[in-house]
């Protein structure tokens, strides 16, 4: 990756970044490498593909994991250290995994206290001990670290992330999301059109596990010789209130009215899983998407705005982190509208949320009445 220059800020790192350092780490096999990042759900992919990849090169090693998580399976940096002294029982080599191991190398996070001077010598001690094999390993010991942060105040995270190779797991934008999904969907073996992965993308969020949970399930729902397009998609997500919002929505973009208030009244009845898989009232989930018209609305007077500057799909997706096509569809959507016409609804929709939300109003009714006002064609009406 490119250096910034004295004084700049470094480049956010993206999920090329990750997959590049990735891939070089499965083939070279580095003593020493570092997952860090704020995407847990790319530090423990880059964990298990990188174990994978080393079992397969030595098929006679083992591998030892150190957990720093809460509970019985907490272990310090002392343990860390003992199993990097040498290799396995048997003398064969070994990886040694340390996961969630900001709870173990920097305890207490950055603004960590300073205890009594006996404990603070033991933990210098054993930071240096740590140092001293990470950096110098034994001939049969390879280190693979999963940690969320390395603290740039401390002489360790400095010194380790000096002598580590690092596998970049950065929350991803919007905009690389699509890439990202044909790029999964191909290791599947499958092909997913761009449309689906918008489609996709705006039902679940940008949460690459869930997503990748979602896409293994449309694989097998599709057939052999199918690509996952739009019409695979509403067939295995007909009757969810994920893909009633996602039609909501389209509803609203193209001006039709009564498609609109049909899915606000299903939306508003039907209730949706949460992620632990209890049932959610459906007014939470009408709730939910008054919330989201008015994130809607805001991108569409910032998208009117782009127009009016004269910046294209491109330069606008760049400006807002979305993705192309996100923003090409927000922008013709745009163009329907005037820009006063466009920010009364989106005081509507705000003013109607936060009423709904302190009275615990009518959210159905609500959501019918701004059906009703985002597919007017004459703004004006709104005054």
């Amino acid at each position: 990756m490119a250096m910034a220059r004295s004084g700049e800020k470094p480049p956010k790192e993206s999920l090329r970044d990750y997959r590049l350092a990735l891939q070089k780490a499965e083939t070279d096999f580095p003593r020493l490498v570092v997952a860090q990042g704020e995407s847990e759900f790319l530090r423990s992919e880059a964990s298990r593909r990188f174990r994978e990849a080393w079992l397969a090169g030595h098929p006679d090693g083992s591998v030892i994991a150190i957990h720093g998580g809460d509970g019985n399976r907490a272990a310090g940096l002392g343990a860390l250290c003992r199993e990097l002294a040498g290799g396995s029982l048997f003398g064969n080599v070994k990886l040694v995994l340390a996961r969630q191991a900001e709870k173990i190398l920097f305890p207490g996070g950055e603004a960590e206290s300073r205890t009594e001077e006996l404990d603070d010598n033991r933990r210098k001690g054993e930071e240096g001990d740590f140092l001293e094999r990470a950096e110098n390993p034994s001939p049969c010991v390879w280190l693979f670290i999963e940690t969320s942060t390395l603290p740039k105040n401390r002489i360790l995270g400095k010194r380790l992330a000096s002598a580590a190779h690092r596998i970049p797991c950065p929350l991803p934008n919007q905009s690389e999301i699509p890439e990202w999904l044909a790029e999964r969907a191909k290791g599947l073996g499958k092909k997913i059109d761009p449309g689906a992965a918008e489609m996709l993308l705006q039902a679940h969020g940008s949460d690459l596990g869930i997503l990748a949970v979602e896409l293994e399930k449309l694989a097998l729902f599709a057939d052999d010789s199918s690509p996952i397009n739009g019409n695979i998609l509403e067939k295995f997500m007909t009757g969810s209130a994920a893909f009633d919002i996602f039609g909501f929505g389209n509803a609203v973009e193209a001006g039709d009215r009564l498609q609109a208030i049909l899915l606000a009244r299903r939306i508003g009845t039907q209730g949706a899983r949460d992620r632990d898989g209890r049932r959610e009232a459906g007014e939470n989930t009408a709730h939910r998407v008054l919330s989201m018209l008015s994130s809607t609305l805001r991108l569409l007077l910032l998208a009117k705005t782009a127009d009016i500057r004269r910046l294209g799909p491109g330069a606008f997706a760049a400006e807002e982190k979305l993705s192309p096509m996100r923003a090409k569809r927000l922008m013709e959507t745009a163009r329907r509208f005037e820009p006063s016409g466009l920010r009364r609804m989106l005081a509507r929709a705000v003013e109607e949320t936060r009423r709904v939300h302190d009275t615990g109003g009518d959210v159905l009714l609500s959501l019918e009445t701004m059906a009703i006002l985002l597919t007017e064609r004459r703004t004006d009406a709104l005054a």
